[in-house]
């Protein structure tokens, strides 16, 4: 029996994209879409353009099938095929960058998805004025509005036809109204951002509301320069595509305060449908809303390229990266370094492999070959995370990669040669035959390291300035487990954080360890605390063994003040029998403190 195929997750897009690009004649581009789509028989992907120069025009076979669909449109016109294609190649889908073209049709309209036909980063037409040829990938939507367009060829087509070309032609503008509507109920999902002292993340349904409310007008502008999609959306509403808007200089407000009572009623229509939408906005730790706000006119994301968390033993590295990595979706590679990782296992090398019960050999790349292939590949942003990265030898690691850490604007500021057998397996990848390789600004390197470690290899200081260093602060993100509380072997409940803030008391007080040797919030890792059995298990194997064999071996006596410290099963058995207590120290039961605070109330 065949069943459906299961779901598939899609990354999330990126509200940020074409951060800085505008899309001027907003209607123009997406009238073109359409009547491209209709034209080549609605097709689900379609390579609209071509290279000419430094700028791109219709191809050949797009503008054939568009000007055997619309010619009976402009022929009565006196307009000749010529002029007709001409204006289309000054159409915005032709001049505009593609992030500007991805920000409307992706997040916005939701019409198709736009891509290079050669690989290239999304940042490739930022600067210089080049256009590179595009593609388009159609969603469902292109027929949402053909349902309507098909209900009416005759009225809809001049419509679309005066909106891709400009040409002045008489319309219906009853019509017109009507596929504006349209548009506009495609849009309702979009979400904007604009900074008025703080970050506000908004549907059009909050502007709707504050007009329902009483408002006259709503302002859109905010403190700071708009960005991606609000800055398409100001340019969507000077061209009038929403039946109850208008915008001038940043405000907006109705078209018609005779429509205030529909739009009450198509408010609450609008607020049902997004409450049956799954919408996730991710939020950076202290900050309101998470900002990807390019710091230059290269770099996709507002984050650091090579970057190591360091810190004491367990004060969250991993636990920061795996929160941030978010902004990579799916989007990301994890390798952790040990004393006999190599060259070959990091970048790739040739390695036996067995096909068809034969052992041959063939190139087998790396994680980090894999993610350059990867961002080079989609152009989105692309992360590698080198857990532990002290403890191999990088400069063996990294061998001639080094180099490329070098970034200007996120790009490698010096090519390296490839290998014949990079190049080789490059080229079945990318298509392409690339001499030299750099990392492009969509790809980053993040890594973690303990400098507490023993047996860890030294960075040298070439090596480090090509990083940016990250210190995690002993109880930075010790809000995270301010509600963990465990039952100690002695019967009494305390919390985790108090417990392990005394241990570090002694540690920098009595001993005078370093900071890097101190226990930090995640030291034992939070599934510890999933029984009180488990806990005090781990808390011996893990916590006290690194105390009495690291951290305070030469201390064991003023660490283990109240209990024989002679073996570290004597520490253990005191631990069993007297709980924290074998410290020096006696903390205070949770359960009685709360008990009596029961009883205070109760009084």
């Amino acid at each position: 029996m065949t069943t459906p195929e299961n779901l598939q997750e899609h990354r999330e897009i990126d509200l940020k994209l074409g951060i800085k690009s505008s899309l001027s004649r907003v209607r123009e581009s997406i009238a073109l879409t359409y009547l491209l789509w209709k034209s080549l028989g609605k097709v689900a992907d379609l390579q609209y353009s071509q290279a000419n120069g430094g700028a791109i025009q219709i191809k050949d076979d797009v503008a054939t099938a568009l000007t055997d669909m619309l010619r009976p449109t402009y022929d009565t016109m006196g307009i000749s095929d010529n002029a007709f294609i001409s204006k289309i190649n000054e159409n915005q889908l032709l001049k505009s960058q593609i992030e500007a073209l991805i920000v409307a049709f992706e997040l916005i309209w939701r019409l198709a998805k736009v891509t290079f036909v050669e690989q290239r980063p999304f940042s490739a037409e930022r600067t210089g004025g080049v256009r590179y040829a595009k593609q388009l990938t159609f969603t469902k939507n292109m027929d949402l509005i053909d349902a309507l367009v098909t209900e009416n060829h005759d009225k809809y087509i001049p419509i679309l036809f005066k909106w891709a070309t400009g040409f002045d032609i008489e319309i219906d503008t009853d019509f017109e109204e009507k596929l504006i509507k349209i548009l506009m109920l495609l849009s309702e999902e979009a979400v904007y951002k604009l900074t008025d002292g703080t970050d506000i993340l908004f549907h059009l349904n909050g502007v709707y509301k504050k007009l329902v409310e009483g408002n006259n007008t709503v302002d859109i502008n905010g403190e700071l320069e708009s960005k991606g999609s609000l800055r398409i959306l100001k340019s969507a509403l000077s061209e009038g595509l929403n039946d109850y808007l208008s915008y001038n200089q940043g405000s907006v407000r109705l078209k018609d305060t005779r429509d205030l009572g529909s739009l009450i009623e198509y408010q609450k229509r609008v607020a049902a449908y997004l409450s049956l939408c799954n919408f996730k906005v991710i939020v950076k730790e202290n900050e309101s809303v998470a900002d990807t706000t390019p710091t230059d006119e290269h770099s996709p994301l507002n984050l650091p390229y090579n970057r190591i968390l360091f810190g004491a033993p367990g004060t969250g590295k991993s636990h920061k990266l795996e929160a941030e990595k978010v902004y990579f979706a799916e989007n990301y590679e994890r390798v952790t370094f040990h004393p006999n990782y190599s060259y070959g296992q990091f970048v790739g090398t040739y390695k036996p492999v067995p096909i068809d019960r034969e052992i041959t050999y063939k190139y087998v790349p790396g994680p980090f070959t894999r993610t350059l292939v990867k961002a080079l590949r989609t152009g989105t942003p692309q992360l590698l995370i080198i857990e532990e990265i002290n403890r191999a030898n990088v400069a063996a690691v990294f061998g001639d990669v080094f180099q490329l850490l070098d970034r200007q604007n996120g790009v490698s500021q010096y090519p390296i040669e490839t290998s014949e057998d990079m190049r080789a397996y490059l080229a079945s990848e990318l298509g392409t035959d690339l001499q030299k390789i750099v990392i492009p600004n969509n790809m980053y390197i993040w890594a973690t390291m303990n400098s507490a470690d023993q047996g860890v290899f030294p960075m040298d200081t070439a090596f480090k300035r090509r990083w940016e260093f990250e210190y995690i602060g002993i109880d930075d993100g010790s809000e995270a487990i301010q509600a963990y509380t465990v039952t100690l072997p002695n019967g009494k409940r305390v919390t985790w954080d108090t417990l392990r803030k005394e241990i570090n008391s002694i540690l920098l007080k009595s001993c005078k360890v370093n900071e890097d040797k101190l226990i930090g919030p995640f030291f034992l890792g939070l599934s510890a605390f999933d029984s009180d059995e488990k806990f005090n298990e781990i808390f011996k194997s893990k916590l006290l063994m690194y105390l009495y064999e690291d951290a305070a071996k030469q201390y064991r006596k003023v660490v283990f003040s109240s209990c024989d410290s002679n073996t570290y099963s004597n520490v253990c058995q005191a631990y069993d029998d007297i709980g924290e207590e074998i410290f020096g120290f006696n903390l205070q039961d949770e359960g009685q403190r709360e008990s009596e605070e029961d009883d205070d109330e109760a009084r």
